[in-house]
């Protein structure tokens, strides 16, 4: 997701393709205008996210790569479908208090995913986790399977003879 902020106008540029359930996936771009210089010489740049239940407000870290701001999309915010709204809050305090907000841009309508019930930044949880560890299990097992007749001698039941 690339964001442009022009003062306090904040509008999304681009979008990549997101479905709730997602967690630590989706990243977000900010570039700012001169209005925003005293925020990113102080390192007091954050951005801010709206789901369907929650807002969080992330700090943004400098790429000197892509000469962009950025943070992950907050898993909390896309987990379940529904609007996502971004902005951006720039906030000093000293010399003086110095605020700087944006409006909250329509960001993307986040489609229903795959899995919805994520409930923890880390670890998935419910039916979820259930079905990744089912599948984890059937991989392991295929691949104990695979060495069992691959790479350890075995007897032929019909003519007793030892096959590797």
């Amino acid at each position: 997701m690339r964001v442009r902020c022009d003062g306090a106008k904040c509008y999304v540029t681009e979008v990549e393709y997101m479905a709730s359930g997602a967690i630590n996936y989706f990243t977000a771009s900010f570039t700012v205008d001169s209005a925003w210089s005293d925020f990113v010489s102080a390192n007091k740049l954050y951005g801010i996210f709206e789901g369907s239940d929650s807002v969080i407000l992330t700090t943004l870290v400098y790429n000197s790569e892509t000469e962009t701001y950025d943070c992950d999309v907050p898993w909390e915010t896309i987990k379940y479908q529904g609007e996502l709204l971004v902005g951006a809050i720039g906030r000093l305090t000293t010399p003086e208090t110095k605020i700087l907000t944006t409006n909250m841009a329509f960001g993307y309508k986040v489609p229903e995913g795959a899995a919805t019930n994520a409930t923890t930044g880390s670890q998935p949880s419910g039916l979820l986790l259930d079905i990744l560890e089912a599948v984890e299990q059937v991989s392991d097992d295929a691949d104990r399977a695979e060495a069992a007749v691959t790479h350890f001698p075995y007897i032929d039941s019909t003519t007793n003879n030892w096959f590797k």
